[in-house]
């Protein structure tokens, strides 16, 4: 996938996201990375990462593919497989149920 970074100074071939605090950066090699963009929380970076992996689901289904994401869970009880309905909701794996900001309750 292509990022352009925040301030529109770089155009990424992004491989490995990932949120350092309050940035979403690219992992190049060792401790090198690209910084694509810096905000004002770790909250809203990991906000921005999901918009990114919604994005990139977008463009699998487009072409056709089916894409399942696991999220590690926040506790250890709380597994959660999830996917993507054509409208780029979050769904439970599990009941299809939709998933916002969290995780089901269903247990797999």
């Amino acid at each position: 996938m292509w990022i352009r970074s925040q301030d529109k100074e770089m155009l990424v071939h992004a491989k490995r996201l990932m949120v350092l605090g309050n940035k979403v950066v690219n992992f190049i090699e060792g401790d090198d990375y690209d910084l694509l963009g810096e905000y004002e929380s770790d909250d809203k970076a990991i906000e921005v990462l999901d918009k990114i992996q919604n994005s990139l689901l977008i463009d699998i289904r487009s072409a056709g593919n089916y894409v399942t994401i696991f999220k590690m869970p926040l506790e250890e009880n709380n597994n959660l497989a999830t996917t993507y309905d054509d409208n780029g909701n979050t769904r439970c794996f599990k009941c299809n149920s939709k998933v916002e900001g969290g995780y089901c309750n269903c247990f797999i």
